[in-house]
């Protein structure tokens, strides 16, 4: 059985695949489809903490607002093995670096939002 924070996603996945997982605004997303941004955001990540020489990454920053970008962000840290650090777009930039080397964070997922 799969414990975690991405169990209760991966239950909905086997339950129904094609059900919705994620709904924001016009965008829906099925848990299939979720799953599947996921696992390669995932592969994404744990392919360049390889060439960083490690094998995952440590700590990984969701730089999002709420939207699809958040909620694939989150899985896809959490399928690769990592810390996940949610940060909050609107925060000032010198406390978002702050956070970030807090926290060991070696890669970020944002948005068009964080990435401004």
């Amino acid at each position: 059985m799969t414990t975690g924070l991405h169990a209760r996603f991966l239950r909905g996945l086997a339950a129904a695949p094609e059900a919705v997982a994620v709904a924001v605004g016009e965008t829906s997303l099925t848990y299939r489809r979720v799953h599947g941004l996921a696992l390669g955001w995932a592969g994404a990540l744990l392919a360049a903490a390889e060439r960083r020489g490690a094998d995952r990454p440590r700590a990984v920053a969701v730089l999002s607002d709420k939207g699809s970008t958040a909620y694939v962000g989150l899985l896809a840290a959490l399928y690769a093995g990592a810390t996940v650090v949610p940060l909050h777009c609107d925060f000032p930039p010198a406390r978002t670096a702050r956070m970030l080397e807090a926290a060991g964070v070696s890669a970020v997922i944002a948005d068009a939002h964080g990435l401004a």
